[in-house]
């Protein structure tokens, strides 16, 4: 599948882990892809902009909404009497260094110059299965469109065909027309071709 994807593409595919790392996830969702998508060089930064999906406003309704998820989930557990922090604390006392903390000392051990020179993990972040789920859609619209490449606008056709994740619900918390940021991209892609 990725052999179709445009140099852009994958451009922006690099751009979604960056901005997971940048914002110190773990993982690289379609929230990710969105804020990639927002903030990618060219016309479609214009088209989102237009749609008020500046990459600021982006980040910050991404970031309000995972930790309100994260609030409901820690409410909810405290409901039923579990303390998360101490939950957490007892954890690793009883397990020790989590995995991650493991191979990160691997790696710092293994490549100490190359560590030295990044002052980052070495290890890449898994994409979420909805962020994957994405990307097969983006073939799909490809497909649908009768396009033999993939595109950054195919790409968001995939999020919004979804339409579930933290990108769907931030694009509903927003309140952004969906419908017409579809056929904005359509066009788009139309006038490319």
């Amino acid at each position: 599948m990725f052999e179709r994807f445009t140099r852009e593409s994958r451009d922006l595919i690099q751009s979604a882990q960056e901005h997971a790392r940048r914002l110190d996830h773990l993982w690289v969702g379609t929230e990710h892809l969105l804020l990639a998508l927002a903030s990618s060089p060219g016309g479609m930064a214009g088209t989102f902009d237009t749609h008020g999906l500046s990459p600021a406003r982006l980040e910050r309704a991404i970031l309000a909404h995972l930790a309100a998820s994260d609030s409901e989930e820690r409410e909810a557990l405290q409901a039923i009497g579990i303390d998360l922090d101490r939950v957490r604390e007892a954890l690793q006392l009883e397990s020790g260094p989590s995995l991650l903390e493991m191979r990160l000392e691997k790696a710092r051990q293994r490549f100490p110059r190359a560590w030295r020179r990044s002052q980052r993990p070495l290890l890449s972040r898994p994409f979420t299965s909805r962020a994957k789920r994405a990307l097969e859609l983006a073939l799909q619209e490809a497909l649908r469109l009768k396009h033999k490449i993939i595109e950054p606008e195919h790409i968001a056709l995939g999020i919004l065909r979804q339409g579930a994740g933290v990108a769907g619900a931030v694009l509903d918390e927003l309140a952004i027309e969906t419908d017409s940021l579809r056929a904005d991209l359509e066009t788009s892609l139309r006038m490319a071709s």
